[in-house]
C-alpha cells in the first residue's frame, strides 16, 4: 500500500507526463508550450489572408503593407449600416480620391459590395506590387473617411 504523499507525487508525476503547460520535442524533452502571439481569443494571422473592419466611418485593414500575390480580405461590417470594400490600385493617397458623394473607381481591382450590419464576406484577388486603396463608395462614405492605404511589395 502506498503512502498518501507518494500518492500525490506520482499524481503530480503524471500531470507533467500528459504536457499540462509543455509539450514534447521529437527528442523526448520536455519544453515550455508555444503561445500565439495574437490577440486573446484570435486566431493566428494566416499569410494572405487580411481582415477588414468596417463601421461608421472607418475602414481598417489587419495590414497596411502586403506581400504580393493572391490575398484574400475577410471583411466584417460591425457598423449599424450597409457597407462596402472596394480596391483600387492607383498612385493617389486614399484620401484624396476625389470629392462628392462617390469617387472614380478607375483601378479597381476587386470588391466585397453591400454588406448589411452585422454581416461579412470575401475576396480572394492578385496583388502586384504597388499602391492600393480600399475604400467604402457608397453615397457619402468615403467623404466621412472610409478610406485607408495599402503598400504591396
Amino acid at each position: 500500500m502506498k503512502s498518501p504523499g507518494a500518492t500525490i507525487l506520482l499524481a503530480i508525476s503524471a500531470l507533467a507526463a500528459t504536457g499540462c503547460g509543455s509539450s514534447a520535442n521529437d527528442n523526448g524533452t520536455v519544453s515550455p508550450a508555444q503561445t500565439s502571439s495574437s490577440a486573446a481569443g484570435a486566431p493566428a494571422a494566416t499569410p494572405g489572408v487580411e481582415s477588414v473592419g468596417l463601421s461608421e466611418w472607418k475602414i481598417t485593414p489587419s495590414a497596411t503593407t502586403l506581400k504580393a500575390g493572391k490575398v484574400t480580405f475577410h471583411v466584417t461590417n460591425s457598423g449599424k449600416t450597409t457597407h462596402e470594400m472596394v480596391i483600387l490600385r492607383t498612385d493617389k493617397p486614399a484620401s484624396a480620391l476625389g470629392k462628392g458623394t462617390r469617387v472614380s473607381e478607375a483601378g479597381h481591382v476587386g470588391e466585397v459590395g453591400d454588406l448589411k450590419a452585422g454581416a461579412s464576406g470575401s475576396t480572394s484577388v492578385t496583388l502586384a506590387p504597388g499602391h492600393y486603396v480600399v475604400i467604402c463608395n457608397l453615397p457619402g462614405h468615403y467623404a466621412s473617411g472610409m478610406h485607408a492605404d495599402l503598400t504591396v511589395r
